[in-house]
This record gives C-alpha cells, sequence and structure tokens, in this order.
C-alpha cells in the first residue's frame, strides 16, 4: 500500500451517483465537516505489494495511516477509491470482505461511484462469470475515513 497527501477535492458528481441519500451524506461529511477541501491522505493499492493484501496487511496499513494523522493534524481524512470496496464483495468475492468491512465497522463513510472499467475487478473467474452473466457490474466505492474516527480505532487498538 502506499498514502500519499492529495488537496483533491472528493467529487460532488460521484455524490450523486448514490441518489438523494447518499448525496445528502456525502454533502454533510465533506461540506459540513470538511469545508469542501483537504488535505487527504489517498490510499492506493500497488501491485509489487500484493504480499499484504490481506486483513493482517490491511491493519498495518491502518496502523501506519493513523502515525501519520497523528503526526500531522492538517490531513483531514483517509480516502480510497476501488472496486473492492463496493458491498457486493461481501456476497460474491467473502474472502475480500475485510477490505470494506474492517473500516467501515470502524467508523469509515463509502460512497458509491461509476462503473469500474479498469478490468481489475474482473481477475476472478468467477467474477468474470457474473459480469458475462449479466448479474455483476464492477463499481467503484469511495471510502472516507475521517481522521477523527481513524484516530479514536487506533487508540482503542493499542489500548
Amino acid at each position: 500500500y502506499a498514502v500519499m497527501q492529495t488537496k483533491m477535492r472528493l467529487p460532488l458528481t460521484m455524490a450523486k451517483l448514490g441518489g438523494p441519500p447518499q448525496f445528502l451524506a456525502f454533502c454533510a461529511l465533506y461540506y459540513g465537516r470538511f469545508g469542501g477541501r483537504g488535505p487527504f491522505l489517498a490510499a492506493h493499492f500497488l501491485t509489487p505489494c500484493a504480499h499484504h493484501f490481506n486483513p493482517e496487511g490491511r491493519i498495518e496499513h491502518f496502523r501506519i495511516v493513523a502515525e501519520i494523522l497523528a503526526w500531522r493534524p492538517e490531513l483531514k481524512a483517509l480516502t480510497g477509491d476501488a472496486w473492492y470496496y463496493a458491498p457486493a464483495l461481501a456476497e460474491i468475492s467473502p474472502h475480500l470482505a475485510y477490505v470494506r468491512d474492517f473500516p467501515e465497522a470502524r467508523g469509515a463513510r463509502f460512497f458509491r461511484g461509476p462503473v469500474d472499467t479498469s478490468g481489475a475487478a474482473l481477475t476472478s473467474a468467477r467474477r468474470r462469470r457474473l459480469q458475462a452473466a449479466g448479474d455483476y457490474v464492477p463499481r467503484r466505492h469511495t471510502m472516507v475515513w475521517t481522521r477523527r474516527a481513524l484516530l479514536e480505532w487506533a487508540a482503542a487498538d493499542a489500548g
């Protein structure tokens, strides 16, 4: 995994993809809490780090992010955008459910995004079959784990 600071604005158009409830939740978080701006930490999965793409690796990644947030109080949240944050994965690929479940259970919010056209979600034969049958559409979702929620988890985890 890698993280980088970004002043990126979370796109309002993405908030609209989940309908009115998502739009309202997104606006409350992004505009109400963050004032419509960053900086944020953006999480990225790096293929050479694939051996860390497991529950233990994710937890270690989040611990490191918590340390960075503790050192850098201006950073408002950890964000990430990927097909593997889709809630459908818990049923389709249960071995990947931890990717979303862990941060969500600890306060991260997820917002439905556009269809994923990268092909990365289709590395699994099962997901390819489901897509071919029209039973699965890979869709990106954006995670926003606020500084406060992530640091609260880290403090509870350490204690």
